[in-house]
């Protein structure tokens, strides 16, 4: 009896797996089928979608199509920003290009690499992306052309700024630093009463003039009046004699020069504070 018994339940298990093995073997087969329904109709697609971009590519003008990448460009891009994948970003690799970015470029060892990789980047992207006629972006030209023009246009203007910009604030009127310099209480041209620009001889004559009015030996009962007087005359003749060529004229070495834009600008900032403090 326990024979018969263990002999149902081994055909009952033998069964079962037998039905249990055809099931799996019926689920596969319908999931093959369904992927290689989804790969021919994939692939239909793509090929589709090549043959209508072949068509377009094909009635398209050239403005319209997609720009071939520059090795030139590339490698410039390596050069000066390769070691934060910038080269990478210009190809369209944005995955490899954030990777760079967060590694130094795998330490600098992925940047050594691209250095002979980079052809066959350029090559893959032209290959894959872009129509045998299409132009070249010609983005060498801005990088090695336009870029540095534009960055030496730049540098010029904060080089014109930090030499002349006091200067012109002052013909402006914007501030006076010529008063602050000379240490007056007012502009030096207005105390010796000569023109801005005027010329060494005319400032001479000009001093002689207030001299001979207000020096204290010339007016004995005038006491402090004429000692404060004469000495902003002085002040202001020292500063218009500078300005109009006296003595050193113009400086005559950097270091002078350098320190002639400091004073400028210490002035413009003395100005600046005293006007945000009233």
């Amino acid at each position: 009896m326990d024979g018969f018994g263990q002999h149902v339940r081994d055909d009952g298990d033998s069964w079962t797996t037998t039905i249990v093995g055809g099931v799996h073997v019926i689920v596969i087969f319908f999931l093959f089928r369904w992927l290689w329904r989804c790969c021919r109709q994939t692939t239909g697609e793509v090929l589709g979608a090549e043959q209508a971009a072949a068509a377009a590519a094909a009635t398209a003008s050239p403005d319209q199509l997609q720009p071939k990448k520059s090795i030139i460009t590339c490698y410039v891009l390596w050069l000066i920003g390769g070691f934060m994948g910038a080269h990478h970003y210009y190809l369209g690799r944005l995955v490899h290009g954030m990777v760079s970015t967060w590694t130094l470029n795998f330490a600098l060892c992925g940047w050594l690499a691209d250095a002979l990789l980079i052809p066959w980047y350029v090559h893959s992207f032209n290959k894959q992306l872009t129509h045998k006629t299409a132009p070249h972006d010609g983005t060498w030209k801005t990088l090695l052309i336009w870029l540095p023009l534009s960055l030496l246009a730049v540098f010029a203007l904060l080089a014109g700024t930090v030499c002349y910009a006091p200067v012109v604030l002052q013909k402006v009127g914007v501030v006076d630093i010529d008063r602050i310099a000379a240490q007056t209480q007012s502009n030096p041209y207005d105390i010796l009463e000569v023109q801005r620009g005027a010329s060494l001889s005319e400032a001479k004559s000009a001093y002689r003039k207030a001299s001979l009015k207000w020096h204290p030996d010339r007016n004995v009962n005038c006491g402090k009046e004429c000692e404060d007087k004469m000495s902003e005359i002085t002040k202001a003749f020292d500063l218009v004699k500078k300005r109009a060529g006296g003595t050193t004229a113009a400086p005559r070495t950097w270091d002078e020069w350098i320190r002639e834009i400091g004073k400028d600008w210490s002035a413009l900032f003395t100005a600046v504070a005293g006007d945000s403090d009233r």
